[in-house]
């Protein structure tokens, strides 16, 4: 089989080609170097056996990572037809071939022609990689299997001859001995073909061909390898900088490179334009800090500040990780300190390379340093070939303009590459004129050779260029198109065509969005034209940028009608006044952004610095005036902004209409008081007040802003807004957070149609306004929490009486989000008293449901994946709460005083649940059916489970247990080896007592108290002979009243204690005492009983666990044997007539498990009866705990049925 895609094919040769046509004139020539091997691997394969499975991946793999040039059988050839010269011809200018040798792969005697060509190209280089797919290598070797079978056909088939079948065999044999990787069905092909491409990737390197018109890269990346290995052999960090002009392709070096590599190192980043983001931005290298943080270790490092914060980050977090780091066009030294200053702020191996047109700080840091070098003849023809033609060589009629073109752009990648865009398209004709205009230019200053692409444009096209060379270069290109369309230019079609020129570009970067992309050369030609315009006279420039230049012009007033526009991202360090601006009466963009001190204070008049009534744009942070020139009329300005200015007033009564004005930003005007007449301004679209702490007020002919969208009014003092904002019909975004004195919004408020956005968060609105739920195109609403809360609180309180529940699309938003809610004292009666989309509170992490008399929970509660804390003090009705019903996520629970409550973290059940805190207060019913001091250990049993300490290592290690229980008697559980009568208790210690030691586990009885709350500490100290020491002290939350006793069980990680005598220094204590005091009205005094503590290691969990296992095994034969005398109670049913169909059902008496009513019906049976057996009075009763079903503790109402069933009676 033969055949295959050609990357080189050419498709037309007159305009467009493919990626490009044989080189070898160029390399013909004797001053050209040997033009390197077109492809990087060839690929040989039986197309029948892998072309649609495992050879198209591994060829998606090689081309995806963007390293490789791949030639790869695609076509297939008719049978009978002889091999291309043009297969062979590729399979000689191959640097590697990758056989897959697949079990009908000798069937095919183009493959065996292939695969001799390739042994005979290169032999024993170790440049043939085989790949044994489903076949046994040994089979291959010696022909046996398949690979018998089809040469001895081969050699039956008089078209070939014994020489060239034994040729096939020969080679066979070699591929076969050499090293190989073979791929059998169980092996995962997805995993090899990941590690078959990574280790030919470390072997091949950069791509020496057309990847993204890249010319040159091998040879200068074996260079770079060069200054990196030896540092890399001794296990140092190695310090690499690329130096050279601008346009040079450093920058494309480095990336080159850090594509190639950086799947070699534990993190990569790739910091662009260092210095460029420094000066534009002081923030700058903070910025960067951030970028290299979050770049190596994937996180968020929002909350460095400074310079130094971000150094002593660096420096811990990446000491010990293998990194590379690449910083693009390093200017001064102090940024390397901040980034990369010493080597020991990165691991062995790490590499960190610099870019940089300066190389003294390099030379003085003794950094490596690779000298980037010009692209040589041949390799600058091709890439100026591949942008005007898309082919790496020019068309021949082209070939000699072409080559001039070269020598005049001096082979500076920069240049060709816009010098091929520009010329690309043109006719033949017109490169002459073209090439006689490079002529005039001196060939030392390259840079001006860019502005052959200038003129090319138009002149609106010229405005946009010199304004992004100037002004707004690496800007945010949303923000440019703005201001650029506000002084009448067409900005996005304009910006296409630069694109278009090669003039600039747009990067494309998650974080900081879409930035506008002028190369350095670029700018400095558009500065350079700005300045040639003038006569090198700084007050006739049409642009100035530089803070000095604006300082000189105030200071001397050198302004005049020759400026358009200023721009200024620095802070004016000079106090002057701007008179010079009376001379501007062509300034259309004036852009001062400075938070210099001397700009803060208010000045009272402007009218001796008027300003342009030409201007477009004006954006002036900290303007110092109080109002504007009394003669200002911008008839044509689009934007005003001013930012922390000192304004008070905008305009008098004089001003006429602005009808182009669409912005108005007064953020942070702090003096700014009111708007005073907005039919001045009647095609506004945004009003921007956010900040203006005075306004107290908004004029209400705002209800003429028709057109307006955004209107921000957060933080100000306004106590209420008029009712005419009403009729602001194509109002979409209402800020109004920050309000504090802002009680309630207007009514009517739904009349805004077309109102998507609105924020109230931090204002005096305490809830949601009614007009916000029929508003019908709203999308979002921010708020406050406790609004979200509120509204639902009182959705559900008219849910259960009205049975409806609607919530707009944007509220749903909202109470998915929210993360606490009180429905407490809501009279929820049950499960029907809840809407559907209770379940669905995903980030609810606080519940209150107490005090409603429902008797079960509602369904959807264990939906509410997050829920940490739920609380249902005084629901007195509820009877059951199972652990399937609760999330698994639930740490905290409150069932205080729920006296119906029957069973909840129940010994004998199954139960996922693994609470940190659980407070049972006076919950009556429970301590007749659950055995209290078993339900405590369980719960602490299940909190100490090894597999949950291992799956939250984070949240367990340095978390506290504790359970209230109510008990009938004082003892305490006889796991609690160390016990006592009184509140202290007391134990002996060995020398390696705290060796292992896993935590404190302590005990002790609360006795009853129905006057007042309580508070306990728990105090924990070590004792040498005479001395003690206090080693921890715990507070136990506040204890409320309670009727009866209760156990109170809590344990402690060990960190606390073993710190503490950590910073004694002592180690050999020789006893450990526990003690428990109550704390109330000041005075102490022991409220506790008997109380217990043991020391808990590894062992102690086992014995806990062991308890809690014997514990149910003993139930499980208690509940058995009484399941064998309910049996014969039913056979005795059969002997007389039962009357009360409730105790028989379906099931017969062992249907009542689950029957709470029947217990509740039975209660109230009993207390009816005078005769009813007391288990306290018959000895035969006393200690037996009856664990079936819902009669668990209920020995008297067993005992009744049977003795009503002796009387021959039916029970009452």
């Amino acid at each position: 089989m033969a055949g295959f895609v050609h990357p080189r094919v050419q498709l037309e040769r007159k305009r467009s080609f493919s990626p490009s046509s044989s080189s070898s004139s160029s390399s013909s020539s004797s001053s050209s170097p040997p033009v390197a091997k077109k492809f990087d691997v060839f690929l040989s394969f039986r197309g029948e056996d892998t072309r649609n499975n495992f050879t198209g991946h591994l060829s998606l793999a090689l081309r995806k990572i963007g390293l490789f040039n791949i030639f790869k059988d695609d076509y297939a050839l008719d049978k009978g037809k002889e091999i291309g010269p043009e297969l062979l011809n590729a399979i000689e200018d191959s640097r590697y071939a990758v056989v897959v040798l697949s079990e009908d792969y000798a069937e095919s005697n183009w493959c065996l022609k292939e695969l001799a060509k390739i042994v005979e190209c290169m032999g024993d280089s170790g440049r043939i990689r085989t790949i044994f797919y489903h076949v046994d290598p040994s089979h291959v070797r010696n022909q046996k299997g398949s690979f018998g079978k089809a040469m001895e056909k081969h050699e039956k088939d008089p078209r070939h001859s014994s020489e060239e079948v034994q040729s096939w065999r020969k080679a066979l044999t070699k591929v076969a001995n050499q090293s190989g990787e073979a791929i059998q069905s169980h092996r995962d092909e997805a995993i090899f073909i990941e590690e078959f491409v990574a280790k030919i990737s470390s072997e091949l390197g950069a791509s020496i061909t057309t990847v993204e018109g890249l010319f040159g890269m091998a040879s200068r990346l074996k260079k770079l390898d060069s200054y990196v290995l030896p540092s890399l052999d001794t296990k140092k960090v190695c310090f690499l900088g690329i130096h050279g002009m601008g346009g040079i392709g450093k920058s494309t070096l480095a990336r080159a490179y850090y594509k190639r590599m950086s799947h070699k190192f534990e993190g990569s980043c790739f910091l662009l334009n260092v210095r460029a983001v420094c000066e534009k931005d002081p923030k700058g290298l903070v910025n960067l800090q951030k970028q290299l943080l979050s770049n190596v270790l994937k996180g968020n490092f929002k909350g460095i500040e400074y310079v130094d914060d971000g150094i002593d980050m660096i420096r811990s977090r990446l000491r010990s990780k293998k990194v590379l780091i690449v910083l693009d066009d390093v200017s001064k030294e102090e940024q390397l300190n901040a980034l990369a200053e010493e080597d020991n702020w990165f691991g062995s191996g790490s590499i960190i390379i610099v870019t940089s047109r300066e190389n003294s700080f390099l030379k003085i840091r003794r950094y490596a340093i690779y000298r980037a070098e010009y692209l040589n003849p041949c390799e600058a023809l091709q890439l100026f070939s591949w942008k005007a033609f898309r082919s790496i060589e020019p068309p021949e009629e082209y070939k000699e303009l072409s080559e001039q073109v070269v020598k005049y752009a001096n082979n500076l990648p920069l240049v060709l590459t816009v010098l091929g865009s520009l010329l690309g398209p043109k006719d033949k004709s017109l490169w002459n004129a073209a090439l006689c205009r490079l002529r005039k230019v001196p060939e030392k200053q390259i840079v001006k050779t860019l502005k052959i692409s200038f003129d090319d444009l138009d002149e609106t096209d010229k405005d946009i260029f010199l304004d992004i060379a100037c002004f707004f270069n690496r800007y945010d290109i949303d923000e440019t198109v703005e201001i650029l369309d506000s002084c009448g230019f067409d900005s996005e079609y304009g910006i296409s065509n630069l694109i278009d020129k090669s003039l600039l570009s747009i990067n494309e970067n998650e974080d900081e969005g879409s930035k506008i992309w002028m190369h350095d050369l670029l700018e400095e030609m558009g500065k350079d034209i700005v300045r040639e315009e003038s006569g090198n006279e700084l007050g006739r420039q049409s642009r100035i940028w530089e803070t000095a230049d604006l300082n000189q012009i105030l200071e001397n007033k050198e302004g005049t009608n020759k400026v358009e526009a200023i721009v200024i991202f620095s802070d004016i360090t000079e106090e002057y006044g701007f008179e010079a601006l009376l001379s501007m009466k062509k300034l259309r963009l004036l852009q001062i952004t400075t938070f210099s001190e001397r700009m803060l204070h208010g000045l009272d008049d402007c009218d001796g610095s008027e300003l342009s009534n030409n201007l477009r744009y004006l954006d002036w942070t900290t303007f110092p005036y109080q109002n504007l020139p009394s003669s200002f009329q911008p008839r044509k300005l689009v934007k005003l902004k001013l930012f922390g200015s000192n304004i008070e007033q905008l305009w008098n009564n004089g001003v006429k209409p602005l009808h182009l004005l669409k912005v108005i930003d007064l953020t942070s005007s702090i003096h700014y008081t009111k708007f005073e007449d907005f039919t001045v301004v009647p095609n506004l679209e945004k009003l921007i007040l956010k900040g203006c702490w005075k306004l107290s007020e908004i004029h209400p002919s705002i209800k003429y802003l028709k057109k307006l969208i955004l209107l921000d009014l957060s933080f100000t003092s306004l106590e209420k807004l008029p009712k005419e904002i009403n009729s602001l019909a194509s109002l979409e975004t209402l800020n109004l957070g920050g309000h504090y004195k802002l009680k309630k919004c207007p009514d009517n408020l739904e009349q805004l149609k077309s109102l998507r956005n609105i924020d109230i968060c931090e204002s005096g609105i305490r809830h949601l306004p009614s007009s916000f739920f029929l508003m019908e195109n709203l999308e979002s609403v921010r708020c406050d929490a406790k609004m979200i809360e509120s509204a639902i609180r009182e959705n559900i309180i008219s849910f259960r009486t009205t049975g409806k529940s609607f919530f707009p699309n944007w509220f749903c938003t909202l109470f998915t989000s929210l993360t606490r809610l009180n429905l407490s004292d809501c009279n929820l009666t049950g499960p029907e008293a809840f809407p559907e989309y209770f379940g669905i509170l995903v980030s609810l992490e606080y519940l209150d449901l107490s005090k409603n008399p429902f008797s079960v929970l509602p369904p959807g509660i264990n939906g509410l994946s997050r829920l940490r804390c739920l609380r249902l003090e005084h629901c007195k009705s509820l009877r059951c709460l199972e652990a399937e019903l609760l999330p698994s996520s639930l740490q905290v629970v409150y069932v205080d005083y729920c006296t119906s409550l029957g069973s909840f973290l129940d010994p004998l059940k199954p139960c996922h649940l693994r609470c940190s805190s659980v407070s049972c207060l006076d919950c009556t019913e429970l301590v007749k059916r659950q055995d209290g001091k078993m339900t405590a250990l369980a719960s602490l049993s299940r909190f100490l489970e090894v597999s949950f300490l291992e799956e939250y290592p984070s949240e367990m290690g340095n978390q506290y247990f504790d359970i209230v229980v109510p008990q009938s008697d004082n003892e305490l559980p006889s796991w609690f080896i160390n016990q006592s009568s009184t509140a202290s208790v007391g134990i002996k210690l060995d020398s390696n007592w705290h060796s292992e030691l896993m935590g404190f586990a302590m005990v002790f009885c609360l006795r009853a108290n129905p006057f007042i709350q309580e508070k306990f500490s728990c105090v924990i100290r070590a004792g040498y002979r005479e001395y003690w020491d206090e080693l921890f002290s715990m507070e136990v939350d506040l204890i409320k009243i309670r009727m009866s006793d209760h156990l109170f069980l809590l344990y402690g990680p060990p960190q606390f204690p073993l710190e503490r005598i950590s910073e004694l220094e002592l180690q050999s204590y020789e006893t450990l005492e526990c003690s428990f005091i109550g704390d109330m009205d000041g005075g102490y005094y022991s409220s506790c009983g008997p109380c217990g503590v043991r020391l808990v290691y590894e062992e102690d969990i086992a014995e806990l666990n062991q308890i809690t296992s014997q514990y149910n095994n003993d139930q499980r034969d208690v509940q058995s044997s009484h399941s064998q005398s309910i049996s014969e109670v039913c056979k005795l049913r059969r002997m007389g007539p039962i009357g009360l169909p409730l105790l028989t059902g379906p099931r017969g008496i062992l249907d009542v498990d689950d029957n709470l009513e029947l217990v509740k019906l039975q209660q109230d049976d009993d207390d009816d009866d005078e005769d009813q057996p007391n288990p306290g009075s018959n000895p035969s009763m006393v200690g037996i705990k009856t664990h079936f079903g819902v009669f668990r503790n209920y020995t008297g109402i067993t005992t009744k049925f049977l003795d009503n069933l002796k009387g021959g009676r039916e029970p009452e």
